[in-house]
């Protein structure tokens, strides 16, 4: 009832788990409807966490050991007017802003990230066109700011069926050794900038008539034994 009177969408969850012994969470059957649609916005099968309690109380931070996100779905449709069937969720900046004294950052490790057998559909009303990701797996082993150590991590991973078309993202991995090094070539050639820019959500005070983006990026995972892990994107990227 809340998210549906916060967010001016009819929202519905099936059912919540909680296991005060393993100290995890379950949220299943979850759907965010459009406004005023009966259609999807956003919905789940589920949603497990799992939390590290006593390391998160410890350090005084919020530390996740798995996050995983079974059969997540997104609706995206563009309207005429270029406007998103979310574009009243998009926070407006303000006018004037205040000067505040710089807050502490908020600590956070959130470890064993797993999106499987997610989907998106994408309308876009102007272009007549439709665009549809099917079968979208991520494994991503942790996003953090601060200095944290676990003995296991997923190994990273991306593979989707964009339009139809397989996308894979390879890479080398050695998963026997105590580093479990990987690594992730990423390369894509002769991008149409315009073409994507026109899918941003927020107004551009700007029209860019042609540019085009090359990228060759390496994504590096190592796990070392006396410090934490890393998570390194190195490589070019060349705008032309």
């Amino acid at each position: 009832q809340k998210i549906s009177e916060t967010l001016h969408r009819d929202a519905a969850i099936k059912e919540i788990k909680i296991n005060p012994f393993a100290l995890s969470a379950t949220l299943r059957g979850f759907r965010l409807n459009d406004s005023g649609q009966k259609t999807s916005f956003i919905a789940f099968d589920e949603l497990h966490v799992n939390v590290a309690f006593m390391t998160s109380l410890f350090r005084r931070s919020l530390i996740l050991e798995e996050i995983r996100l079974d059969k997540p779905y997104i609706g995206i449709t563009r309207r005429e007017d270029g406007t998103y069937n979310f574009s009243d969720l998009i926070p407006q900046p303000n006018a004037k802003k205040e000067e505040k004294e710089p807050a502490k950052p908020f600590l956070f490790s959130l470890n064993n990230i797993q999106i499987r057998g997610g989907n998106i559909d994408f309308h876009d009303v102007p272009n007549k066109t439709d665009h549809a990701i099917r079968n979208l797996n991520v494994s991503v082993p942790f996003v953090s700011n601060i200095d944290y150590y676990m003995k296991n991590y997923v190994e990273p991973k991306f593979s989707a069926i964009v339009n139809g078309h397989s996308v894979n993202i390879t890479g080398k991995t050695q998963p026997f050794q105590t580093s479990r090094d990987t690594r992730f070539d990423i390369d894509m050639k002769d991008i149409d900038i315009p073409f994507y820019l026109q899918y941003a959500p927020v107004k551009m005070n700007f029209k860019l008539a042609e540019a085009r983006l090359d990228t060759k990026i390496q994504l590096h995972f190592i796990m070392y034994q006396d410090k934490s892990p890393e998570l390194k994107l190195t490589g070019e990227v060349t705008l032309r």
